[in-house]
């Protein structure tokens, strides 16, 4: 049963063989000389951009170098729109607040801990049937682009990227009035049009009917490339659906696969540290937002030392005041 297990890469893994290696980085057209060719030629470009103070690191570059398989102007162009898209999250997030207890509350981001056989990460979207009274949708989104953020980091992520299933088991009906056209927009545009990350395929499972109208308007923002790499499974077929296009010794027991939930990696359990890698990104930017950014960093959203009932009065001192 492990066969499959032992030949796959760990979710956290940053090498490769070398034939591998070879074979992507003939795929995508990268070598030593198109690497520093590019580099060169994409540090120019984004110097001469006015009023843009972006980062120059290779290793950030070169996601975006890798997503664009070394096309120089396709690779500015995301750059540009990553830190236009930037300025619209910090609109977005602006004023949102919560404690590390609470961002890892809903636990609706999961990764398995083997990549799959073309050496995507598999990441599982759950967590419907969380109250929107607890954490509102601006605040799940804000998670998910922290957690995002943090794949850009390894190199074998940027080269091959994510597999994605989500899993609609229990949504409420209530819950759609909050998937307003604004935020699906915002959540589409930042995770196709600026995260340097390749969607190798999305699995939605569990659909309720009710959720069709949510889905056409995420499809309408979608371009025609991501809509074809989206597949909606039937929930009543035994997963046959789903196993056809993966293998079930990689996939969660929950959808008839062979990985137990204890083995399943919780992106959110160290959410309060992947939020500082994701502040290390808004030091960047256009400089009309510099201000901005800067005290957004200073004041990220989840906080560490904001206690859970912080509005509870101290009844030790209330009684003392009396």
């Amino acid at each position: 049963m492990d066969s499959v297990r032992e030949r796959c890469l760990r979710f956290e893994d940053t090498t490769l063989d070398k034939a591998s290696l070879q074979a992507i980085q003939g795929e995508i057209g990268e070598s030593p000389e198109s690497k520093d060719r590019c580099l060169k030629e994409l540090r120019k470009q984004l110097n001469e951009v006015k009023d843009l103070d972006p980062c120059l690191d290779e290793e950030f570059l070169l996601a975006f170098l890798r997503v664009a398989k070394y096309d120089v102007a396709k690779a500015f162009q995301r750059i540009i729109n990553y830190y236009t898209q930037h300025d619209k999250l910090l609109e977005a997030f602006e004023g949102i607040s919560m404690s590390v207890s609470t961002a890892r509350g809903p636990q609706h981001i999961w990764a398995s801990p083997y990549r799959l056989e073309n050496n995507s990460i598999l990441v599982v979207g759950r967590g419907p049937t969380f109250d929107f009274n607890s954490i509102t949708l601006v605040e799940r989104f804000y998670l998910e682009v922290v957690v995002t953020n943090s794949f850009i980091n390894n190199p074998l992520t940027q080269l091959y990227g994510i597999t994605a299933v989500f899993d609609y088991a229990g949504f409420r009906y209530s819950s759609i009035f909050h998937y307003t056209p604004g935020i699906v927009r915002l959540l589409v545009n930042t995770l196709q049009n600026s995260l340097p990350l390749p969607v190798k395929a999305c699995h939605i499972v569990n659909l309720p009917p009710f959720l069709t109208s949510v889905a056409n308007i995420a499809f309408s923002f979608l371009s025609k490339k991501i809509r074809s790499r989206i597949t909606f499974h039937p929930s009543n077929d035994g997963w046959k659906s789903l196993h056809a296009v993966m293998n079930p010794e990689l996939l969660p027991e929950e959808f008839g696969g062979n990985i137990e939930q204890s083995k399943m990696i919780d992106l959110s359990e160290k959410i309060d540290e992947l939020e500082l890698q994701l502040m290390e990104r808004f030091k960047f930017g256009y400089i009309k937002s510099q201000q901005r950014r800067e005290i957004f960093r200073l004041n990220p959203p989840i906080n560490a030392h904001k206690p859970d009932d912080e509005d509870d009065v101290n009844v030790s001192s209330a009684d003392n005041d009396g």
